[in-house]
């Protein structure tokens, strides 16, 4: 169905081209062709449906289409590009009556220090750190050392992380409990 074109005139077109062709088809077959080709919601269409004769299928026709002009007269009155001041006064409304809420609630409109999604754009930050070579100017996906490999937190040399460190288990001079735990062994 075009969109210009009544019911009426669809059902015509539909049985103009069940004639030219050499085939015979049914009254239901055509009625059945017939709603399939409106552009509507099934449940709009329902009405159409339990015709016997094309008769009877006429009838139900004058209905919908008495039901589907007025439904496109209700769209065409709430088009917002036939009204240019349409938008600017919804934007006023929401202005006057919706505003409130921002300065009523200002605990609720404040970002969150503990939100899941603070922080995400690495670039919004104003300091990153890399956790391949310890660098802050750039993230470890564009570490330009990326190929020496991980640099060590505890000892600062690369090839390698603080987990498997060789130095981790060298005493410190600070830790004495631990210095006097390896001499008394």
């Amino acid at each position: 169905m075009r969109p210009n074109e009544t019911v009426f005139q669809y059902l015509v077109t539909i049985r103009e081209l069940v004639n030219r062709g050499q085939g015979f088809l049914d009254e239901t077959s055509i009625m059945e062709y017939c709603i399939n080709g409106i552009p509507d919601s099934p449940s709009n269409k329902l009405i159409l449906y339990g015709c016997t004769t094309i008769q009877e299928f006429k009838e139900k026709l004058g209905i919908y289409d008495k039901i589907f002009q007025n439904k496109s007269k209700n769209r065409s009155s709430y088009d917002t590009s036939r009204n240019p001041n349409f938008t600017s006064l919804r934007c006023d409304v929401e202005n006057k009556f919706h505003n409130h809420r921002y300065d009523r609630y200002p605990k609720f409109n404040a970002p969150k220090p503990n939100s899941k999604f603070e922080n995400k754009n690495f670039r919004d930050r104003n300091h990153v750190t890399c956790f391949n070579c310890s660098g802050s100017d750039h993230i470890s996906k564009f570490c330009p050392d990326k190929h020496r490999g991980p640099k060590c937190i505890l000892c600062e040399n690369i090839g390698h992380k603080s987990d498997a460190c060789p130095q981790k288990n060298i005493p410190s001079s600070n830790n004495i409990d631990e210095i006097t735990r390896l001499t008394t062994m």
